[in-house]
């Protein structure tokens, strides 16, 4: 009976602080996150990523703004991984900055690490019990922690210089971040500059350069450039195919991809369906690589096998997963994941979010012979636009094969340089595609487009925000809850809180505790999960609710009580940068020194900020 009444006091201990979480704290993070989820895909990853390349020049950018902006956009863990953008030398002391920032700024942003933000209600629980308002301590926890962080990061900076200078390691101190080799650059150039093909380039230089073919090129030469051919070849063979695969990645945002098109001369329609049947951004581009045609499913109906490509703009209703169903591959204009009520249709393999142009480049796994060289490419993109569905689109004639003038759509035309894969500058408008013209009333489709894309960003942000809070929030919610209840009701709490009351409740007692805290190897066990940093927090605010400890030493105590922060996550959190094995090596030494060096010296500056608080 007894062992039955402890259970159930721990229980109601634990329901009690899980439901003032459920009701007071849940709400506000969700919100705050379909915020923050919707301006991150508005402002797009890529220029945070560009800020990121930009941030190596000094440390006050590498240790304080860009892992502070990579919290607050990013989160945790995910904020460490913009460590790659960095040279190999400065990765350990970004993991050292970045990981301290997931926690100095969860007091005014709860939802950058949700599974151990109860390091911080551990503390204000004890305020708000007090009737204390938890926004000061805030404010302050995040203007210590950008002081104390950048100190972190430039001292363990100065740890991995002398450990690699020690060990006889020479850490990069640039990056590129270019892909593919010199080789590879250059052989690039060369196809898109025009200059002639090297000689054993065989016949299909000669037609490109202008200059006369080989004697031995036989017949195939001579069809591209125009000549007579041979009386037993067939011409058909030696003309150039009228179809290329093409893949199509996710976009900014994204999700799904790379999905690859193959069309062939039964299936080579593409089918759009978008809002007021404007034609999509990246038509023009899929169907000039492709030689694929376009048809607007809002107008004209087309069987499902011949449909190889659908394009649709769809925050997440049926059309998401309508076409993935019937396998057929589908390009959604806006950043919609998975969802709709056919969420189980929807594959990478078949489905692709937030598709430009940019994202429609030929098939890597093709050979060129497959299909039509770049270069004529970029004198003819649109050989035949018209949706027809009765075989194959027109070849393009010898003569435009040749180099003759350019059409008078020429500024639709693909350069060498678009082909490789740059977007579209002016994509093709709807208008212009042969037996189309733009719908009545097409002055407002615009602005309404406009709505329906950032209307779609911010269903999908809230569906984003929704798992972030069923898989990582809720769960350590409950068991955060639990510990508190276990704590509280088995009278754990009064046990430890004896024992850290003397630590707690002065300077020296917590510079004690962060130096223990922070000691290499205990550290790392200490860290995991942040369990003792929990622990400690929940005790301490206890000794602050029941007036122990002065509501002043709760900064100090937040920074006391986490000098281990991250050090069980130090090898991960490096492979996340995308860090070498030597820096691997060198970084987890030199980011525990760095904890240890500096866990006394983050107390002091929470101390100084602490001047005031609560008085």
């Amino acid at each position: 009976m007894f062992l039955i009444n402890g259970i159930q006091h721990i229980i109601d201990a634990g329901t009690q602080q899980l439901i003032s979480w459920v009701t007071g704290l849940l709400p506000q993070v969700f919100l705050f996150l379909v915020l923050l989820n919707a301006v991150t895909h508005l402002i797009g990853r890529a220029r945070v990523e560009k800020l990121a390349a930009r941030c190596g020049s000094n440390a006050f950018l590498r240790y304080l703004l860009l892992p502070f902006l990579s919290a607050i956009v990013l989160g945790n863990p995910m904020a460490i991984s913009m460590g790659r953008y960095l040279p190999e030398r400065y990765k350990p002391a970004y993991f050292a900055s970045a990981s301290y920032h997931c926690h100095t700024n969860s007091g005014l942003f709860h939802h950058i690490n949700p599974a151990e933000l109860f390091i911080w209600l551990g503390i204000t629980n004890g305020l708000a019990s007090r009737g204390l308002d938890p926004f000061p301590l805030a404010l302050r926890y995040l203007c210590a922690g950008l002081i104390a962080n950048l100190v972190s990061g430039w001292a363990a900076e100065r740890i991995t210089e002398r450990l690699s200078a020690k060990a006889g390691i020479r850490l990069e101190d640039s990056v590129d971040l270019q892909t593919g080799g010199p080789e590879t650059a250059d052989a690039d150039a060369a196809s898109l500059s025009g200059t002639p093909a090297p000689a054993d380039a065989g016949a299909d230089a000669a037609p490109l350069t202008g200059d006369p073919a080989p004697a031995d090129a036989g017949a195939d030469a001579a069809l591209l450039t125009g000549g007579p051919a041979p009386a037993d070849i067939d011409p058909m063979p030696g003309s150039l195919p009228a179809f290329r695969s093409i893949t199509i990645e996710c976009g900014d945002g994204g999700w799904g991809g790379p999905v690859t098109v193959t069309p062939t001369k039964d299936r080579h329609t593409v089918l759009y369906m978008t809002g007021g049947g404007l034609e999509p951004e990246p038509l023009a581009r899929i169907l000039a690589l492709s030689g694929m045609t376009a048809v607007n499913g809002n107008t004209t109906a087309v069987p499902d096998e011949e449909v190889a490509l659908a394009i649709i703009d769809c925050g997440g209703t049926l059309r998401c997963g309508l076409f993935p169903r019937k396998g057929i591959p589908t390009v959604n204009l806006l950043a919609t994941g998975r969802s709709g009520p056919l969420a189980k249709y929807i594959t990478a393999d078949l489905y692709v979010s937030a598709v430009t142009s940019a994202q429609v480049s030929l098939s890597p796994a093709l050979s060129p012979d497959e299909g039509p060289d770049e270069e004529l490419l970029s004198e003819n993109p649109h050989p035949d636009l018209s949706p027809r569905r009765d075989g194959f689109p027109e070849a393009p004639s010898p003569d435009e094969l040749k180099g003759a003038p350019r059409r008078s759509a020429s500024p639709e035309a693909l350069s060498p340089e678009e082909v490789k894969g740059a977007p579209l500058k002016d994509p093709v408008p709807a208008a212009s595609l042969p037996g189309q013209s733009l719908p009545e009333g097409h002055s407002l489709l615009g602005p309404a487009a406009a709505m329906s894309r950032i209307v779609s960003v911010f269903h999908q942000s809230a569906r984003d925000a929704v798992r972030t809070c069923l898989d990582m929030l809720l769960p350590f919610m409950g068991f955060a809850a639990l510990f508190v209840g276990l704590c509280r009701g088995s009278g754990l709490t009064e046990l430890i809180a004896s024992a850290l009351q003397p630590m707690g409740g002065s300077l020296p007692g917590l510079l004690g505790l962060g130096i223990i805290c922070s000691v290499p190897g205990l550290s790392a066990v200490l860290g995991a999960g942040a369990v003792a940093a929990q622990m400690f927090s929940t005790v301490i605010g206890d000794l602050i609710a029941s007036g122990s400890i002065a509501p002043a030493m709760a900064l100090p105590a937040l920074f006391a009580v986490n000098c281990q922060c991250a050090c069980d996550f130090i090898p991960v959190g490096l492979s996340m940068t995308e860090a070498r094995p030597e820096t691997t090596q060198i970084g987890i030494t030199a980011v525990t020194l760095s904890r240890f060096a500096t866990g006394w010296i983050r107390i002091l500056i929470a101390l100084a900020f602490s001047i005031g608080l609560y008085r």
